[in-house]
């Protein structure tokens, strides 16, 4: 073996494991490198994420809102079972009564009630005596499908009252226990200096 081969044989291990070290130690940087770089990546999308997303203040004004249309829709749903419960209550008074007499007789009792002296009642034409909406018209059309119920008409009431008993019975009309609805009134003077003579028109 000359000198130069065994300086070699020296030399040589020497690069071998000075190569094997510098490889270890370049992959770790690299890879380290690489994976802090994702990580700052990685923050940034989140960061941005943050920025775009909604405050807890606006979550909270939204979630309000949301309760308060809740609210309104459930008192909305109460109203319309209200409205339900009101004409069921008309339309099966209107069969309860299973003739138009009963809701006649009903009226007059009520009238008598308030001091009222009947002169005449009759049914009239609507169209010439007394028009009725196209809202009553079609009440009148719902209520007559009932089985036993007949069609409201408009009837003519002439009697003499005093102001007041009349403002009594008529509220007490508004009140909803008789299905009759005031559609005009007319008065006449009497030589009587507390009562009149007065004309009703009433749908029932």
């Amino acid at each position: 073996m000359t000198n130069r081969d065994r300086i070699l044989a020296m030399i040589l291990p020497a690069l071998i494991l000075s190569l094997g070290y510098g490889v270890y130690f370049l992959n770790g940087y690299y890879f380290g490198w690489g994976r802090f770089t994702e990580a700052v990546r990685a923050q940034k999308a989140l960061d941005d994420a943050l920025a775009k997303a909604p405050s807890a203040e606006m979550l909270a004004g939204v979630l309000a809102k949301q309760k308060a249309a809740a609210g309104e829709v459930q008192a909305i749903e109460r109203r319309l079972e209200s409205l339900r419960n009101e004409w069921k209550s008309v339309t099966n008074y209107s069969r309860a009564s299973a003739e138009r007499n009963e809701r006649i007789k009903a009226l007059n009792a009520l009238m008598i009630r308030h001091g009222v002296s009947f002169i005449e009642e009759n049914d009239v034409d609507a169209g010439k005596d007394g028009n009725i909406s196209v809202t009553l018209d079609q009440l009148a059309q719902r209520i007559s499908q009932g089985e036993g119920s007949q069609r409201p008409t408009v009837r003519r009431i002439r009697f003499h009252a005093t102001y007041h008993d009349l403002q009594d019975a008529l509220y007490e009309l508004s009140q909803g226990n008789v299905l009759a609805i005031p559609l005009g009134l007319t008065m006449k003077r009497l030589d009587d200096s507390q009562r009149r003579e007065w004309t009703l028109l009433v749908w029932i």
